[in-house]
């Protein structure tokens, strides 16, 4: 045999060797957590792989004779106690792995993070929509107490607002009923230029707060605000939009996604049956919760439809995201749907020709 070929059948025997030696370690620590779980193993389990453990230890290697026998009892450990391999044990408990940490709980800090980072993202979201909303409705507000001003005969200026003192009369009992009536419609006057007056402070201040966020330089470093070309009611009613059909139900369909994984890691930790091929699967579910935050929504709000059974938007998001099967159902109903709507219609001629023979044998 030439130098090369030993070589070759060298490094085959050591690489064989390995794989015989992990696998026997595999083996015993899996048969040594089965024990610790209280697991009933039958003596001709228990046997071969003891034995092999034990040539493990004192250093020898597993005969070819005896390699079939091991590899029958570690077939039949692993089928008693799936989910949870030698891989799985590792990954999910630090004792058997080599890492001050196990991969599972790596990855459980990670989802920990991302679902709290999610969540402050929600609450930022949810209090910058309750301030839009605010400040719409007391734009309505201010816009129907300028109409009764109006209606009053009284026109406010938005940049100065100045209300005039009320005027009383110190004998109230010398009034007559007509400046009675004049009186009190001077003090209802005052009291919509006061509230007038109230609310446009307060919607100056949240439209500076709204104007400063939407406040950008151009290249040439010139202050501009995108308020410049469309009116501020038009600017909160547009970031609303963005905010609850778009954003919101992204980040509540990431947040379903982020609680299902939670507690599917918990399930795999608790189990050992953890597999570090499981982080690709959970990547991907993140990107179809978020999918589903959106579209589901969408689909079953289309046209202005009521939810069932009281459900929000935010809960149909969350609740999207932690199942992302509800999108694929709804896309299976749409689509069989879809195939009724395109079917042809039956013929009816065979129909038509049987219904009259039929008339015409009862007749006769």
């Amino acid at each position: 045999m030439s130098t090369q070929s030993q070589e070759s059948a060298s490094k085959t025997d050591h690489a064989s060797g390995q794989l015989s030696a992990q696998s026997i370690r595999d083996a015993c620590q899996l048969l040594y957590f089965a024990a610790e779980r209280g697991r009933s193993i039958a003596p001709e389990i228990r046997g071969p792989l003891l034995a092999a453990c034990a040539r493990l230890r004192a250093g020898g290697a597993l005969a070819s004779e005896d390699e079939g026998g091991f590899l029958d009892a570690y077939a039949r450990l692993a089928a008693l106690m799936n989910p949870v391999t030698a891989v799985t044990l590792r990954a999910s408990d630090k004792r058997f792995g080599e890492r001050r940490l196990a991969r599972a709980q790596f990855v459980s800090l990670g989802a920990c993070i991302f679902t709290l980072s999610v969540l402050l993202l929600l609450a930022t979201g949810e209090s910058f929509r309750a301030g839009v909303v605010d400040i719409a409705d007391a734009q309505r507000t201010l816009d129907q107490t300028q109409a009764d001003l109006l209606a009053f005969g009284i026109r406010m200026d938005a940049k100065d607002p100045k209300q005039p003192p009320l005027a009383h009369e110190e004998n109230a009992t010398a009034q007559t009923t007509e400046d009675r009536q004049v009186t009190a419609s001077d003090e209802k006057g005052a009291s919509l230029k006061a509230r007038w007056t109230a609310l446009n402070a307060k919607i100056t201040k949240e439209y500076g707060f709204l104007y400063e966020r939407l406040s950008y330089h151009d290249v040439a470093g010139t202050y501009h605000s995108l308020l410049e070309y469309f009116t501020i009611p038009d600017a909160v009613a547009f970031i609303g939009s963005i905010l609850g059909g778009f954003l919101l139900p992204l980040l509540y369909g990431a947040l379903g996604t982020s609680v299902y994984i939670l507690r599917s890691m918990y399930a795999k930790m608790i189990e050992r049956s953890f597999d570090p091929s499981d982080v690709g699967e959970f990547v991907v579910r993140v990107f179809l919760g978020t999918l589903c935050g959106v579209t589901v929504p969408w689909l079953f709000l289309n046209g202005g439809k009521q939810l069932p059974g009281g459900l929000t938007p935010s809960l149909l998001a969350f609740l999207a995201g932690y199942s992302v099967e509800l999108l694929f159902t709804l896309i299976d109903r749409l689509l069989v749907t879809a195939k009724e709507l395109l079917q042809p219609a039956p013929a009816t001629n065979g129909a038509t020709a049987s219904t009259v023979a039929a008339t015409k044998v009862a007749t006769t």
